[in-house]
């Protein structure tokens, strides 16, 4: 049995007030002890997976909706060549990228995105191995705005993705 913070942990409370959970989303205005702050909700979330193992996106989908995110939509690319086709027709609001793929690996990828009008400002999370952290560097001077390594735990997933995201989504509104 669960003890109850760490079933709070499982649902963070964005800037806004907003406890973000698998199913609900509950403001701090329906809670007396809170007080309301400015600024918007975070809405369901269109994301774009990009690994070339179907298993390895499927798990990446998993940590995400355990992390709490709502997700509204989710794409899937097996290589960054299929990703850019994808973006131009299904606008995200999260891309989580793998670094090794065949046709067009993640860095390229990063590297490309900007030829896609809908995916500009589109926050990008890479997703790598222990051994290419140079891989890691080189994404993030690219454009990437975080990372995560395999094998990572929706623990990890929230503690990277959420605070990337928030960001983002703070300067679209």
């Amino acid at each position: 049995m669960r003890s109850t913070s760490a079933s709070l942990k499982r649902y963070p409370q964005l800037a806004d007030g907003t406890f973000v959970g698998r199913k609900t989303r509950r403001h701090a205005a329906s809670r007396p002890d809170r007080e309301p702050q400015s600024g918007g909700t975070m809405n369901k979330i269109r994301a774009l997976i990009v690994d070339d193992s179907s298993v390895m996106r499927k798990i990446i989908e998993r940590s995400l909706r355990q992390a709490g995110l709502d997700l509204e939509k989710i794409v899937e690319a097996g290589n960054g060549a299929e990703a850019l086709g994808v973006l131009r027709d299904n606008p995200v609001d999260l891309i989580l990228c793998d670094i090794n793929m065949p046709v067009m690996d993640g860095l390229e990828f990063v590297r490309q995105i900007g030829t896609v009008e809908s995916a500009k400002g589109v926050p990008i999370v890479m997703i790598t191995t222990e051994g290419s952290e140079s891989h890691v560097v080189q994404a993030l001077s690219a454009g990437a705005r975080g990372y995560i390594r395999k094998p990572f735990t929706p623990d990890q997933v929230k503690e990277h993705v959420l605070p990337v995201l928030e960001k983002a989504l703070e300067k679209k509104s």
